[in-house]
């Protein structure tokens, strides 16, 4: 609605590099102060699961959304020092 703006709060990623598992970089990021979450298809809600059954298998990329996906947090008060920092991180995970 007009007078309205977005609240941004996470920023999705998915992993292409399948050579290392996901735990792995959400750990690191962890670990260097970048939160993390993990990205959950509505076929992996339980009360989908309780309505319709264990649906994922009948959808290919849904379950790769939630094998290999996950959100970082983000927010409008970050800086780009902010930004830099999280750049530097994913940088320093893949080119080790």
């Amino acid at each position: 609605p007009q007078g309205r703006d977005h609240v941004f709060m996470l920023f999705p990623i998915l992993l292409l590099d399948r050579s290392v598992p996901k735990s792995r970089i959400v750990n690191f990021l962890e670990d260097n102060g970048i939160e993390t979450r993990d990205l959950f298809p509505l076929l992996t809600q339980p009360v989908y699961r309780k309505q319709f059954g264990d649906l994922i298998g009948k959808y290919p990329v849904a379950r790769e959304v939630a094998d290999w996906g996950f959100y970082i947090g983000c927010h409008p008060g970050m800086t780009l020092s902010d930004l830099d920092y999280i750049t530097a991180k994913f940088h320093d995970f893949f080119l080790r």
